[in-house]
């Protein structure tokens, strides 16, 4: 008897490994057979995507649209070289005309600086709220543009004030000349008078 319950038990046994035998293999089966169809699917899905996004037609046309983006960008750079050539050649005899069109060139570089500024940045935020409904798709970092671009409205914006108290100091201390030398020909005048 103790045979019969020994072979009942490696029967069972053997019963049990060929179950598990079997139910790995159709577990293997099923995950294959799931991968497959997960790529399916997205192949499916993303040729839909690229579909939709060939047949997309805006509301407006935006054709010559991007230039706006660029052209107060390329303009305050002009103007910058402008600026920086024109306080290269500075003197004491022309400082007069050259450093107020100086500074009216750093002005409008700052302002189409400013504008370029606030329009890249409300574009990144229109284009990561749409994209942001997609999954997956980008972290919405917005790269090194905006970060150039509010630096170099920040640095321009320095240089117009440092530029107004250079003005101001020069014109305090033309001043100081001017009336030194009214005070020297005043004293001068008497003296001639005397003689």
């Amino acid at each position: 008897m103790a045979e019969a319950g020994e072979d009942v038990g490696q029967q069972a046994g053997e019963i049990g490994k060929d179950v598990g035998d079997k139910a790995g293999q159709v577990g293997e089966e099923v995950g294959d057979k799931a991968g497959q169809a997960i790529d399916e699917v997205g192949k499916v899905a993303v040729n839909a995507l690229l579909a939709a996004f060939d047949s997309f037609v805006p509301k407006e046309p935006t054709n010559g649209k991007s230039g706006w983006i660029a052209r107060p960008i390329i303009m305050a750079a002009v103007f910058n070289t402008l600026v920086l050539i024109l306080l290269f050649i500075t003197n004491d005899g022309n400082k007069k005309y050259l450093y107020p069109s100086a500074f009216i060139f750093l002005f409008i570089s700052f302002i189409l600086n400013a504008a370029s500024f606030f329009v890249t940045f409300s574009l990144f935020s229109l284009v990561f709220n749409v994209i942001g409904s997609f999954p997956g798709i980008g972290d919405n970092t917005t790269g090194i543009a905006i970060y150039l671009s509010g630096w170099s409205s920040s640095l321009l914006f320095v240089s117009l004030i440092l530029m107004l108290i250079d003005g101001r100091r020069r014109k305090a201390k033309n001043s100081k000349v001017e009336s030194s030398k009214q005070e020297n020909s005043n004293e001068e005048k008497p003296k001639e008078e005397n003689v």
